[in-house]
């Protein structure tokens, strides 16, 4: 829990800041109940509001101080009833979101399937790198999926926009060779077998899973079938968590964005708006 990363610096906060009594986490997805380091007590009530956390804290008036605190994670089910007070208080706010949700935001001819029958390559995953080629004019695109549902054919909505890029990220360029490439390449085929491999764009290669780490990439090229020049450099993007290790998933590639001659960039549009951009420009087929 505290093995901290470029994206979750747990360890470190409570290492810099020991007056803290309680830290309320989120980010990685994680139940916590209860976990406590010298006098921090850290909780984390779970992910997509499936659970609910709670505190209690006792202060003594007399002493100035905290005296007890603890904390639990509640699993939310039907057992739960909405509270009606607010939602009523939120009734307005949600009403208000619908026109800008059912607002017309492209096209497309065919399905956009979150699955694929090839790794990283799924229709969804195509369109944000698709997105991002165009918005950033980077010659290599690495990017994953996002979205946990099918888009169907037909006009698109920005309800489904937010689906296929339901959080945002900013996009970072790196300035790479052909050895670094590949370096990457090598470090994202630890992840093949789970859902945070992620896919290439503006590139082809040959993965040999089943290998030794270091000899599972061959045959890299171009969408032209050229071999990558070994003195070249190419300008690959990337989304911000990955850059940042994507939770130590690509440490590898955080090393390599550290390097000056990486040259790391930011580009100002953010994933969903590349999208959104995209999609109001192209009609998918």
């Amino acid at each position: 829990m505290y093995g901290d990363d470029q994206a979750n610096e747990l360890g470190q906060i409570m290492k810099r800041f020991p007056e803290f009594d309680v830290i309320i986490g989120g980010h990685i997805h994680t139940v916590v109940h209860d976990r406590r380091k010298q006098e921090i007590l850290y909780t984390q009530a779970g992910y997509h509001g499936n659970w609910l956390g709670r505190v209690d804290i006792k202060y003594d008036t007399v002493l100035d101080r905290i005296t007890e605190k603890e904390s639990e994670v509640l699993k939310i089910g039907d057992q739960y009833v909405f509270h009606d007070p607010l939602f009523k208080n939120l009734e307005e706010d949600l009403k208000r979101t619908q026109p800008y949700l059912e607002k017309e935001a492209g096209f497309t001819e065919t399905p956009l399937y979150v699955q694929s029958r090839f790794r990283g390559q799924s229709d969804q995953q195509q369109l944000i790198c698709e997105a991002i080629a165009e918005e950033t004019r980077a010659h290599i695109i690495f990017h994953g999926r996002m979205g946990e549902r099918d888009i169907e054919k037909g006009i698109l909505f920005e309800k489904d926009i937010w689906n296929i890029v339901p959080y945002e990220n900013q996009i970072g360029i790196l300035r790479l060779n052909a050895r670094e490439i590949k370096e990457i390449l090598e470090e994202n085929a630890d992840n093949y077998k789970g859902y945070r491999f992620i896919g290439a764009y503006g590139l082809r290669y040959d993965l040999h899973i089943n290998e030794e780490p270091g000899f599972r990439i061959h045959n890299i090229r171009l969408m032209n079938s050229r071999k990558l020049h070994p003195k070249k450099k190419f300008e690959v993007a990337f989304n911000s968590y990955v850059l940042a290790s994507g939770g130590r998933r690509f440490l590898t590639l955080r090393k390599i964005a550290d390097r000056p001659t990486s040259r790391l960039r930011w580009v100002k549009t953010r994933t969903r708006d590349a999208v959104r951009n995209y999609m109001l420009k192209n009609i998918v087929r």
